[in-house]
């Protein structure tokens, strides 16, 4: 039995990447190159033929992915196909944190499928559904995968943070089992940006909200107050450095602040202690309030979904976690700057957010 790992919809059609263990290139542009093999190669070809668009043309995008230097094709174990799911992973939120007005990727253009196959067999079987599965066989002639339309081909100018997706990929290839809570953040990321139908935007808030419960190990009692601390923690936002409008460097540390509630007290904690937080901290707090919102109450205006600023929750949110990831990744040493100038460039690009939740 053989088998081939791939990407049918990969949002570039002429990639060919190599990162640690992890080969990735576009089967149509570069099988000559790396499957020398002809009976293998041509099997293979008919397989990838049969991923269309709804015009029932070929798609260009099938990307083949190999892990371990391994053209051989032959079925993976477990454990290299468990390492493919986490590249991917983290390539898909590589990808989606550098969308744009003209660049925009969702999580099923990152759909990895290990398709199995006999070289002599003229047949597909495929599995379809999530909660309900159903195990297909078909002949060549009869079968046609058509990607749906919610999935655009080829994006404009496809991009990724290439810094965050070595930093992951050596996260991957360090196999640790304390680790393994990353990639459950990074599967509800994905939840929280699937373009498929039937989703209402609501929801989403919640499952990115999820997802930075399991980054904080959340316990059931004062998760939002948990929250708030945890991330201005990781964010170490007392050795942040603040600049005037002259660039000089008056302080470090982030100023704290307090707020009021709909009397006009402080707001205070379950002690009665007043609540102080700096812009990052009062940020989680409003998020997971939009969270416990949708959840309790189950109907939410427009309007709060967006912050005070008019910016959507859902998109700060991604921006946050993309700063927390640069952290755990730095502090594990899988995030390397070349240089202190380096870091400082990251670091500012990282602070951009505070223009958004200050």
């Amino acid at each position: 039995m053989c088998q081939f790992s791939a990407f049918p919809y990969f949002p570039a059609n002429s990639i060919d990447l190599r990162l640690n263990r992890l080969h990735l290139f576009n089967f149509w542009e570069f099988k000559d190159a790396y499957i020398p093999d002809a009976k293998l190669k041509a099997m293979i070809e008919k397989l990838a033929s049969l991923y269309v668009d709804t015009n029932r043309d070929r798609l260009h995008s099938l990307t083949i992915s190999i892990i371990d230097d391994d053209y051989s094709f032959e079925q993976l174990p477990k454990e290299q196909i468990a390492d493919l799911q986490r590249y991917a992973s983290a390539l898909m939120y590589c990808s989606l944190i550098k969308n744009s007005h003209w660049t925009t990727c969702v999580p099923e253009h990152f759909t990895l499928i290990h398709q199995n196959f006999k070289l002599d067999e003229d047949a597909i079987a495929y599995r379809t559904g999530s909660y309900h599965t159903v195990t297909n066989w078909q002949p060549f002639e009869r079968t046609r995968l058509i990607r749906p339309d919610y999935i655009e081909p080829a994006v404009l100018n496809y991009r990724y943070d290439p810094k965050l997706l070595t930093a992951f990929t050596n996260m991957v290839d360090s196999h640790d089992h304390e680790d393994d809570y990353i990639f459950r953040v990074l599967d509800w990321v994905r939840y929280a940006f699937l373009n498929s139908e039937g989703y209402n935007y609501e929801s989403r808030n919640v499952m990115m909200a999820t997802a930075f419960e399991i980054l904080f190990k959340l316990q059931r009692s004062d998760k939002t107050a948990n929250f708030a601390n945890a991330l201005e923690e990781l964010l170490r936002v007392n050795q942040m450095e603040v600049f005037d409008s002259s660039q000089n460097r008056p302080q470090t540390g982030l100023n704290t602040s307090q707020r009021v509630d709909g009397n006009g007290n402080p707001r205070s904690d379950r002690r009665g202690n007043v609540i102080l937080h700096t812009v990052y901290g009062w940020w989680a707090r409003d998020y997971y309030g939009l969270r416990s919102k949708v959840v309790h109450e189950g109907v939410v205006q427009r309007g709060e979904l967006f912050n005070h600023n008019g910016i959507e929750h859902l998109k700060i949110a991604l921006r946050m976690m993309t700063f927390c990831f640069y952290r755990i990744l730095e502090n594990k040493g899988h995030l390397v700057h070349g240089s202190n100038p380096q870091k400082w460039i990251a670091e500012h690009h990282l602070r951009e957010v505070e223009d958004a939740i200050s």
